[in-house]
């Protein structure tokens, strides 16, 4: 979705348990928030893995992640980005930022019960959101890419 789309694009509407929520397409904050959630788990997999490396291997994977982090690796429209909407994590995660932008509330561990019971509509919804009318279709939406989960 473009930029000026993501702007003025309507919520869809998507019910679990009797309630309704809005589900907000994919704006410049959402995806901000997504970028840096995903550099977080990259400093988290670092800070897993730095004892185990030597001091300037681990340097030098620091100093990988920050000139990746720098050059934009993890920004929207990105390869980085495309393969991290291929895990159901993932996926629960942006779902939960799109919830909160209406639903200030809303709570991760609702977006997992979610995820539980209805993975597939929540896909569709989102893709329904995010889904620019002048370029593709729901289905053609890059969360039903191959290999997509």
């Amino acid at each position: 979705m473009g930029v000026v789309s993501a702007l003025t694009a309507s919520p869809v509407k998507y019910t679990y348990d009797g309630k309704e929520y809005e589900v907000s397409p994919w704006t410049i904050e959402i995806m901000g928030a997504y970028e840096r959630y995903l550099e977080k788990k990259a400093f988290d997999a670092f800070d897993k893995v730095s004892s185990r490396l030597s001091g300037n291997l681990a340097e030098r994977a620091l100093s990988t992640l920050m000139q990746d982090i720098t050059a934009g690796v993890y920004t929207f429209g990105t390869p980085v980005v495309g393969k991290s909407l291929q895990s159901p994590e993932n996926v629960k995660y942006i779902f939960f930022l799109c919830l909160k932008k209406n639903h200030s509330d809303i709570e991760m561990e609702l977006v997992r019960k979610m995820a539980e019971k209805d993975y597939e509509g929540m896909l569709r919804v989102m893709n329904q959101a995010n889904a620019d009318p002048n370029l593709q279709t729901p289905e053609t939406s890059p969360l039903n890419a191959p290999g997509t989960v």
